[in-house]
């Protein structure tokens, strides 16, 4: 599970940042729920999730974000078709060496031979201080 998902990610984020909305918001599950530390936003179908995405990766590139690099840190045991990741986004700022990290819990359904599907996310606090607080908050709040 772990190889998978990883690859899973990396593609997903790649995606993301070259705006293919509508690709990205069906790997979504139909109802996917999306954790902040303040707040949670249930996405309801793809039209619902790319318009989403769209607005989150629009707040992102405003400040600068030009890659999203994803490092799968754990998964945990497979119950029937579903497992749960933990993830490192690290994001990259146009312009600069500087990056910054935020943790986040993935929740995949799987499907298919080795398809995946995004049924919940958990957003952390970023690792790094107050000078990516910018950046941070344009990732995760959408």
């Amino acid at each position: 599970m772990f190889t998978l998902a990883q690859s899973f990610l990396c593609k997903h984020y790649r995606l993301l940042v070259e705006r293919e909305f509508e690709q990205v918001a069906r790997q979504f599950a139909p109802f996917t729920l999306v954790d902040y530390a303040d707040c949670r936003v249930m996405l309801r179908g793809p039209d619902e999730t790319a318009v989403y995405l769209r607005h989150r990766m629009d707040a992102c590139n405003d400040i600068g974000v030009t890659a999203i690099s994803p490092k799968v840190i754990a998964t945990n045991v497979q119950r029937g078709s579903r497992f749960k990741t933990v993830v490192d986004l690290i994001c990259t700022l146009k312009g600069t060496q500087q990056v910054f990290a935020t943790k986040a819990d993935f929740g995949f359904l799987k499907i298919g031979c080795g398809d995946l599907q995004i049924e919940m996310i958990q957003y952390h606090e970023s690792s790094t201080a107050a000078a990516q607080s910018r950046a941070e908050k344009a990732l995760l709040t959408a």
